[in-house]
């Protein structure tokens, strides 16, 4: 009893004291509290910033691989003669030559496109002529004026587009009753184009032969087999006396 006595006249005395320490505990308590929230609240806030920084340079890399991948490769070429806009003009790698065309505007009522391939891919610093109707009306001795000016004025001349290059082109010698090639493909021993063996381009070096005579012989070649004489061509749908008569001194078979 004196115990309790003594402890209840302790906290009577002291109660004031007690009472402020008892408030300086809960202060202490509570502040402690709220800044381990404080402080898990900024951990948080800071791995959740790094995280979205280690996202934006993965996204950034990311970017930046895909912008690599995305370098295209731009050939510059000039496209003269019968198109609507002649000049040079930048066209991605892989282009053609019928792109070209379409970029300078596309072909005037005046331009001929037999002796262009159209097809060719483009390269760097191509140059492409579209011929006119009028420069190509005499077939014969436009092919001939063309091919000697590549082989002795070739910087004049330069067509990359032109189908009638010097490796391919026959050029009828009219008055020596020959040719004169620079390949063997078709070709017999006396310079003569074989009717049997030529195929579409060099049959079409003929003398008034185009690619619609050249491809109707190598049908008729290919139905009926070959030609036993140089006169069955006569044979062929299109190909009459006239014509024959043209081009007898310069076939074989």
């Amino acid at each position: 009893m004196d115990r309790f006595n003594t402890f209840k006249l302790f906290i009577e005395t002291n109660r004031n004291k007690l009472i402020i320490v008892l408030i300086t505990i809960v202060i202490v308590f509570v502040s402690t509290i709220m800044f381990l929230n404080i402080d898990r609240k900024v951990n948080m806030k800071t791995e959740s910033k790094t995280f979205s920084n280690l996202n934006l340079k993965e996204d950034t890399i990311s970017n930046q691989d895909e912008k690599v991948d995305d370098v295209k490769e731009y050939y510059f070429v000039d496209i003269k003669g019968e198109v609507i806009s002649p000049g040079v003009y930048s066209l991605e790698k892989g282009k053609r030559v019928v792109d070209a065309i379409n970029k300078a505007g596309g072909l005037t009522e005046k331009a001929d496109t037999t002796f262009i391939n159209q097809s060719i891919k483009l390269s760097d610093q191509m140059v492409i002529v579209i011929y006119s109707k009028d420069d190509t009306s005499n077939l014969d001795s436009f092919k001939e004026e063309l091919v000697q000016k590549d082989e002795l004025y070739n910087q004049d001349l330069k067509n990359d587009a032109y189908i009638y290059n010097t490796e391919t082109v026959i050029i009828p010698d009219i008055e020596n009753k020959n040719t004169t090639s620079n390949t063997n493909d078709g070709i017999s021993q006396n310079n003569k184009i074989n009717i049997n063996s030529a195929s579409c381009d060099m049959l079409m070096t003929l003398p008034k032969i185009g690619s619609v005579k050249a491809n109707a012989i190598i049908n008729y070649r290919d139905a009926n087999g070959k030609f036993n004489s140089i006169e069955e061509i006569k044979q062929v749908k299109g190909i009459g006396e006239s014509l024959f008569d043209s081009i007898k001194d310069y076939i074989t078979i």
